[in-house]
């Protein structure tokens, strides 16, 4: 399969972060082409290795279900677009395909998939729908199933499309909306709202002040804001609580001191935060030098081990929690250090966010092929049903995963995230507060199709 290897990250780069990571989180909002298929509610707790997909469950609305993509007898292809050019390519996209990459290229040396060897047809999105959408025209007929899209954009341009040719496809993005709108396109793991609303009751707990904490909401305006804003009223409705001020952004826009100064005027004590992670750096630079102890709660999209070597690295240490469900680089768990000696050995990468969510993407990805193999329908309907069955456990680079176990959220497979803080001093750019956990507020909440 084709190598990538790391670029080295320049300054000058840094500069437009608020830009380039857009494919984090900017995303189109999709046409209500497919309507979510219904799941039954199956046992989280069994973690059986011998599940095999359920007959019963339906198959999407296309012709192409009982035929067979991308499978020899001895192969199976696997396509990610990912972004190895344009202005994302040296911030993430580079590292996330090449740890995508060494995850098969690991399991392929260690004999495959049941004697299967795992092709992976890496794809280049340029950070453009339109070339996604090109890239999955050709891959729609070679590849079994699209094991990673990077960008919401991205995802959002072929989803539709994906559905129509009963075709998986996972979006290295957790962004819900996508999952639950279109029947063939699955989150690898807990969601932006899902890990937002589970650090929001943590904070409400843990928080000696209680129901005097003033809290305030800022969010670009896009999908991926509109998705955490929804999760943060769900909160405050929830919790009793309303909102002290409410900022907005762009997901371009790079100096957001205005949107701070009105939170410091409003007094916030803890802002839940929907963007990217360039505002984020401005936001927190703002009020940190104002002496603020203000706090912004943001999730994996709105964070990247990056910026702290920007000069707001100072301030992210300080007034910054970070709820998702992915480990912490350095951590002494089973899947971690696999992950740590697959990359080591298998790429050539940075450590941080993009090689997690690569790699971690790629583990999905094959138990979901595990799971097909064992039933031994390899049709584009059988790995349907393969996905809709699968479940296992990570061993630390995510929490227990299993998805169908929400019958309103079939294609989420989990709930449970954790609280991290950034730290420049340790490997990976963050260091944990809590372990995983789902709470009551998090269990409660179905993402909407937005």
């Amino acid at each position: 399969m084709a190598r990538t290897s790391r670029a080295s990250k320049s300054s000058a780069l840094l500069l437009t972060l608020a830009l380039v990571l857009a494919a984090c989180g900017t995303d189109e909002e999709p046409d209500d082409t497919t309507e979510p298929d219904d799941a039954e509610e199956t046992d989280p707790d069994d973690d059986s290795e011998d599940a095999q997909p359920d007959d019963d469950i339906a198959l999407p609305d296309s012709d192409r279900c009982d035929e067979t993509i991308g499978v020899t007898d001895d192969t199976i292809t696997v396509t990610a677009i990912s972004d190895l050019s344009g202005p994302i390519s040296q911030l993430g996209g580079i590292d996330h395909a090449a740890a995508f990459e060494a995850r098969f290229d690991a399991v392929n040396e260690a004999g495959g998939i049941d004697g299967y060897t795992i092709e992976v047809d890496t794809r280049d999105g340029q950070y453009d729908p339109v070339e996604t959408a090109t890239q999955y025209e050709q891959a729609r007929t070679e590849s079994a199933l699209i094991g990673d899209v990077l960008t919401s954009g991205g995802m959002s341009a072929i989803a539709g499309d994906v559905a129509d040719d009963c075709m998986i496809a996972f979006m290295g993005a957790p962004n819900g909306f996508l999952a639950q709108q279109y029947a063939t396109t699955f989150s690898p793991t807990t969601t932006y709202g899902h890990e937002i609303l589970n650090t929001v009751e943590w904070v409400t707990e843990d928080e000696e002040a209680g129901d005097d904490i003033n809290w305030a909401l800022a969010y670009q305006g896009d999908a991926m804001g509109e998705s955490i804003r929804e999760a943060a009223e769900f909160a405050a409705e929830q919790l009793g609580f309303e909102f002290v001020d409410e900022v907005t952004f762009g997901p371009a826009d790079e100096d957001l001191t205005a949107q701070a100064q009105s939170l410091l005027a409003a007094d916030a004590d803890y802002v839940i935060y929907g963007g990217l992670p360039g505002q984020l750096a401005s936001l927190s630079a703002t009020a940190h030098a104002q002496d603020s102890d203000m706090q912004f709660i943001t999730q994996t999209g709105g964070w990247t081990p990056s910026i702290l070597e920007t000069p707001a690295g100072e301030a992210l240490q300080e007034n910054v929690l970070v709820s998702t469900s992915l480990g912490a680089w350095g951590e002494d768990e089973p899947g971690l250090a696999t992950m740590r000696e697959d990359v080591e050995t298998h790429a050539d990468v940075a450590p941080g966010q993009p090689v997690l969510t690569g790699y971690a993407t790629a583990m999905v990805v094959e138990e979901v092929l595990r799971t097909a193999v064992d039933s031994g329908d390899l049709t584009l309907g059988g790995i349907y049903r393969a996905a809709m069955s699968t479940g296992f456990d990570p061993e630390g680079i995510l929490p227990p995963l299993e998805f169908g176990q929400f019958a309103d959220e079939p294609r989420i497979p989990s709930h449970e995230s954790r609280v991290l803080r950034p730290n420049a001093d340790v490997e990976g750019g963050v260091e944990p507060l809590t372990d995983y956990f789902e709470s009551d507020l998090s269990a409660e909440y179905v993402e909407p199709a937005i």
